[in-house]
């Protein structure tokens, strides 16, 4: 009897929790469904009733990103019309003339000409003053419309009005778009007979082929130390962070792991060639505009003792995201893990909340904890990467 009474007693609170965790499933669905109901309901009433007429797509703009910064800055709507810089970020490359420009007081300038590109190809040099695209003049427009003019499919033409300074006669040259592709390395070269210094902009698509090249490059002429220089590198392609570990750390070494909710383990990113340079001395150089796969770099070298890390305290960016297609050619950026580096920790230095009460904040020093490299030095966790010297 006793046996029996303990057993329904057993039963009974199983069979409460299921009941507390059931409903708890439901109602989030529950409240999904109501809000966006809500919402729906909402805006075809101000769309009916409301005095002027309403900038359907601009509202909505609004809405949608509204959202997304209640999360972090990261997780992002990328309309079908922002594509092309997207992919500018993401790979380095769009359609257009090949140059970078700047506004100063009223007037859009050549700030940096691409060589052989089409602006160069045209004549135009660093410096010159942009008066009209086509019919369309750029003075008093914003660097963002000046661009937006520039670029377009590749073959087609357009016509630019220039000055070589604001003071002299205007001049007019047609221009072909092409497709242009910007090489994340902005300089590499030997700083004297043996030590060799790249310097790695974005971790844009296949960056690593180009890391690869001027490291093999700049041994032929005698390297024997390296300078990977990695300031101001906001991040970009994880595959490709992994890849350029690989070129200095042995084969089947663990980079970084992935973990999404729960904490459950995503991906585990390892190298999978034999390094080409396994013993090349190697100093590592970082801001604290290096973020995110530059972290990844500086981070996996330090955690495996591999590289002596110099500069400033890095950024921080320790969260991943992926992109999903949306409707109407849309993407939705979003954060979808923590990634953690070969000493196990995580150098996200920033908590961001999704309660509207609650503001981001920094993780503070006290609520780290210390992590320990392959030879034992300590690092710790939620602040970035900081360097030895």
């Amino acid at each position: 009897m006793k046996k029996i009474i303990i057993t329904t007693l057993i039963l009974l609170v199983s069979i409460a929790s299921y009941s507390k965790e059931k409903p708890k499933q439901d109602n989030h669905y529950f409240s999904v469904a109501e809000n966006l109901a809500i919402f729906n309901s909402l805006f075809k009433q101000l769309n009916v009733h409301y005095v002027d007429s309403i900038p359907v797509t601009e509202i909505m703009q609004k809405g949608i990103n509204g959202m997304l910064n209640a999360l972090d800055p990261y997780t992002t709507y990328i309309p079908t019309d922002d594509e092309e810089n997207f992919n500018l970020m993401t790979k380095g490359e769009y359609a257009g003339v090949g140059t970078v420009i700047t506004k100063r007081g009223k007037y859009i300038y050549a700030n940096e000409v691409y060589k052989n590109m089409p602006a160069d190809k045209a004549g135009i040099k660093n410096g010159y003053v942009f008066i009209k695209v086509d019919n369309t003049s750029l003075l008093d427009v914003t660097t963002s419309k000046a661009s937006e003019l520039l670029r377009g499919t590749p073959g087609t033409k357009l016509t630019l009005t220039y000055q070589t300074d604001t003071l002299s006669a205007p001049k007019t040259v047609e221009i072909v778009r092409e497709h242009i592709y910007l090489n994340p390395i902005r300089y590499y070269g030997m700083l004297n007979d043996s030590v060799g210094y790249i310097m790695l902009s974005n971790f844009t698509q296949n960056c690593s082929e180009e890391v690869k090249k001027a490291l093999l490059d700049l041994r032929t002429q005698g390297m024997q130390q390296l300078i990977l220089d990695l300031r101001n590198n906001p991040g970009g392609y994880l595959t490709d962070a992994v890849d350029i570990c690989n070129f200095f750390m042995k084969k089947n070494q663990v980079i970084v792991t992935t973990k999404g909710k729960n904490n459950q383990v995503l991906s585990v990113y390892k190298t999978a060639k034999e390094p080409i340079a396994p013993t090349l001395p190697l100093i590592v150089l970082v801001n604290d505009g290096s973020a995110s796969a530059s972290e990844i770099v500086s981070g996996a070298l330090q955690d495996t003792d591999r590289a002596v890390i110099m500069g400033e305290r890095t950024y921080g960016k320790g969260l991943v995201q992926s992109t999903y297609p949306v409707d109407f050619d849309g993407q939705l950026k979003v954060t979808i893990a923590k990634y953690y580096i070969p000493s196990g920790r995580c150098i996200q230095a920033i908590k961001y909340n999704p309660d509207p009460k609650q503001s981001p904040s920094y993780i503070p020093d006290s609520l780290t904890s210390e992590f320990t490299t392959t030879n034992g030095r300590i690092v710790r966790d939620g602040r970035g990467i900081s360097p030895y010297i």
